[in-house]
């Protein structure tokens, strides 16, 4: 629950998705525990992975099967509102802050959030040099992003049926559209692993592609057409970002025709209309 002296503060907890930990995940969960005084572990995995918890101030809550990103986030965010919270910060089980950089994105967010309007405040992984003034963006990854339960709420909850992949891009619209602000931290960055990113040089040139799972693949052409039907975005621009991906998948990656097979998967399920989790998809309308 909020103490007295949270509420003298930045009143926030950290919700972190666990998914299959490894050593070195659960390791990072309590170094963050260390800075932060509340840590809400929400667990995707199958089994349980509460023995691993070795302080009072992570609280863990398994999902007993992998329910997907959007379901956990809004579990962990749901908890985090009944116990009094007023922002959420979630990270990746990879991604972590250093005790500088995470005093300097709470004293951000601190003066941010005085405007009602300011739904997400959010770390940065580029490098934008000598700018420091926080800047106003379109939308942001969840990983590193403080969140306003209130925003949230207003809303609505990230959106279950993607399961993983653009559900950041998809709620970050809603907000948008709801007049609300987010902003990115240029002065304040954060450890975080953004796929496996494999390279290939061909005819003198390196070429580089993220080294998603063909799983991941599915979901990101499928919900990235979703996204795009929602902002009436021309498809024939969507097509094309897609092609020039998945050739350059096809010039870098391993098991390349397995993912190319999972991306006109998810092509054809968004035309069918189905979401879910891949192997359990739904019909729906929306």
């Amino acid at each position: 629950m909020v103490t007295n002296e949270d509420k003298k503060n930045l009143s926030y907890c950290t919700v972190i998705i666990w998914y299959n930990p490894s050593q070195s995940d659960i390791i990072n969960t309590h170094d963050l525990a260390e800075l932060i005084s509340c840590v809400l572990v929400v667990d995707n995995s199958e089994r349980s992975n509460s023995s691993q918890i070795k302080k009072a101030n992570i609280q863990y809550y398994s999902l007993h099967k992998n329910l997907g990103i959007a379901t956990a986030l809004n579990y962990g965010f749901q908890k985090a509102y009944e116990q009094g919270y007023e922002y959420a910060l979630s990270l990746d089980q990879d991604s972590n802050f250093n005790r500088h950089d995470l005093r300097k994105f709470e004293k951000y967010a601190s003066k941010l959030f005085e405007d009602p309007f300011t739904a997400i405040v959010a770390a940065s992984l580029e490098n934008y040099g000598k700018i420091k003034e926080p800047l106003i963006k379109k939308t942001n990854i969840t990983s590193g992003s403080m969140t306003s339960l209130n925003a949230w709420k207003t809303v609505g909850r990230f959106k279950d049926s993607f399961f993983i992949d653009h559900v950041d891009h998809e709620f970050c619209w809603r907000l948008i559209r709801k007049n609300f602000i987010i902003y990115q931290l240029p002065d304040v960055s954060m450890k975080h692993k953004l796929g496996n990113p494999q390279t290939r040089k061909l005819f003198g040139k390196t070429y580089e592609s993220p080294g998603y799972s063909a799983d991941r693949y599915y979901y990101y052409y499928r919900n990235r057409l979703y996204l795009a039907k929602y902002r009436n975005e021309p498809y024939s621009k969507v097509y094309a970002f897609l092609w020039r991906k998945a050739c350059r998948v096809l010039m870098v990656e391993d098991s390349r025709f397995l993912k190319l097979f999972a991306m006109i998967s998810g092509t054809i399920h968004f035309h069918q209309k189905k979401v879910g989790k891949r192997g359990q998809t739904v019909f729906f309308i929306d």
